[in-house]
């Protein structure tokens, strides 16, 4: 590389290394010491505030050089905003999901999403905040936006039957939601407190794990693969109090 291109190199990787961790982090380890530390075509013995020679890795840059900095930056803008944006996207997505999940809510009760609680809500408010359901079966109704699946079952009516569900509360009200992420999440990331969450492994398949929470209605599935535990879907039920609304 020529010393005019080792500084087009030196102005771009502060840049080019914020948009690599942004797009692509797993490509990180990938990165040879030699690219990051950066090789040497520079002649040390140059002065360091020459102009035409080719600045020290880690010096400041003359203020003389500052114009063309800031053109370099403006005709890259565009390469790594688009990256950028939707990167951006799927992290405000996954975020929203996780302030949804039992782990952050501050909200009561815990077994809301979204504003929506079993036993209390309505079909009409469910579909105000996710429109209208394009599935269902029996009485459980799918709604899809680009974030996550939603399936909530309703009631049939006061002590009808409800797939396996009886409750005495009228008919179209919200029984149970699993709201199911399409992006991946870890178990970990959520930090389900074990008092208040206990762990059960299945034994077929053994890679499926499920944290209960039933004194506030909330259960956690999740899966293994390769050693780390994703979440598969969270699952909003009637609370222990909500009990004398169920009809035997």
């Amino acid at each position: 590389m020529e010393c005019s291109d080792r500084r087009f190199e030196i102005l771009v990787r502060p840049l080019k290394s914020d948009a690599e961790q942004i797009v692509r982090p797993e490509r990180r380890g990938r990165v040879s010491q030699l690219t990051w530390s950066g090789g040497g075509c520079c002649d040390s013995r140059r002065p360091v505030n020459s102009i035409v020679g080719c600045p020290r890795f880690g010096e400041k840059m003359s203020l003389t050089n500052a114009p063309q900095t800031v053109f370099l930056i403006l005709l890259l803008l565009p390469v790594f905003l688009p990256g950028f944006n939707a990167t951006y996207a799927m992290g405000k997505a996954s975020a929203r999901l996780v302030q949804n999940s039992p782990l952050t809510q501050t909200q009561s009760p815990t077994n809301s999403w979204s504003g929506l609680v079993p036993l209390r809500s309505t079909r009409e408010e469910v579909e105000k905040l996710l429109g209208k359901s394009k599935m269902s079966h029996g009485f459980t109704y799918i709604y899809e936006n680009q974030n996550e699946r939603v399936d909530v079952l309703y009631s049939a009516g006061p002590c009808e039957p409800s797939g396996v569900e009886r409750w005495n509360v009228p008919q179209d009200v919200v029984i149970s939601m699993e709201v199911i992420p399409r992006k991946t999440i870890l178990i970990k990331d959520l930090h389900l407190d074990p008092k208040k969450y206990v762990r059960f492994q299945w034994s077929h398949p053994d890679n499926w794990v499920d944290y209960w929470n039933r004194e506030e209605g909330v259960i956690v599935h999740s899966i293994i693969w390769d050693k780390a535990e994703e979440l598969r879907f969270l699952e909003y039920r009637p609370t222990v109090k909500d009990g004398t609304l169920r009809c035997e």
